[in-house]
């Protein structure tokens, strides 16, 4: 995949207005639950520290699913798929 393609991909993250859509949102929680932050896309952490009402859904989010078993996210399809 060329890197063009990835950034172009990242963007899948936001809506028209530029805030974090669903897919956004869930992928997020799903980094805090892994504790795989660090591999977010600088976008999308970046967006968070900037938009208090998007952290404070991404928040809520994380705490309705938090003490789920996070087995039912492994493989996870963004962090666990290597590009070649």
């Amino acid at each position: 995949m060329k890197k063009d393609q990835l950034m172009f991909k990242q963007f899948v993250f936001f809506d028209d207005n530029n805030e974090l859509n669903d897919t956004g949102v869930l992928l997020y929680v799903d980094a805090l639950r892994l504790n795989r932050e660090k591999e977010l896309p600088g976008e999308l952490t970046t967006h968070i520290l900037h938009s208090s009402s998007d952290r404070k859904r991404v928040l809520e989010y994380y705490e309705f699913v938090k003490d789920n078993d996070i087995r039912e996210l492994m493989p996870h399809p963004y962090f666990d798929h290597s590009i070649n």
